[in-house]
């Protein structure tokens, strides 16, 4: 059983990701493990950009909605 902040891959693949103030960034295409934290590979239509999967920057996720609003740390973009 998954806890309250774990999601299966197939959840994460295909979420539209969206800054808190609603701009649109892209689609998830993949899922990185890199020990400390998942990265997900996000792909903005003009190329990718990496999304470290930690509270910080991950604000909310909606399975039902197939949306992920974050709040990028300064620098991540």
């Amino acid at each position: 059983m998954l806890e309250n902040d774990e999601y299966k891959v197939d959840d994460i693949i295909g979420m539209r990701v969206i800054l808190k103030d609603g701009t649109y960034i892209g689609i998830v295409t993949d899922v990185m493990y890199t020990g400390a934290n998942d990265v997900y590979t996000v792909d903005t239509g003009k190329g990718e950009v990496l999304i470290p999967a930690i509270k910080d920057v991950i604000k909310s996720i909606s399975v039902e909605k197939k949306e992920m609003i974050i709040e990028p740390l300064e620098g991540l973009f």
